[in-house]
């Protein structure tokens, strides 16, 4: 977690979504809930800068990612061939 201590995260929650601020910053995690193709139940995260453009809020997409109930997402491999998971690589995560 030391990657993540110039992070700011508040305590609560909006529509199933967390605002991180990073150096100004702020980025967005909106959490999805979908089926995958075996139609068991996933979770689509969906990554967006916030900011304000002539001073109306605005987001940009930034990228997504998909994980399952087992926290085993859908980003790519490391070098030995795991996949991230959300229980144990979150700060890695986060930062990619």
């Amino acid at each position: 977690m030391g990657a993540l201590r110039a992070i700011s995260v508040p305590d609560q929650f909006d529509h199933d979504s967390i605002e991180a601020t990073f150096n100004g910053v702020r980025i967005k995690f909106q959490m999805l809930p979908i089926c995958g193709a075996d139609r068991r139940p996933r979770a689509r995260v969906v990554c967006m800068y916030c900011h304000c453009t002539y001073g109306e809020p605005a987001q940009v997409v930034l990228g997504a990612f998909t994980f399952g109930p087992d926290g085993m997402t859908d980003l790519d491999p490391d070098v030995e061939g795991n996949f991230p998971r959300m229980d144990a690589d979150a700060p890695a995560i986060v930062l990619r």
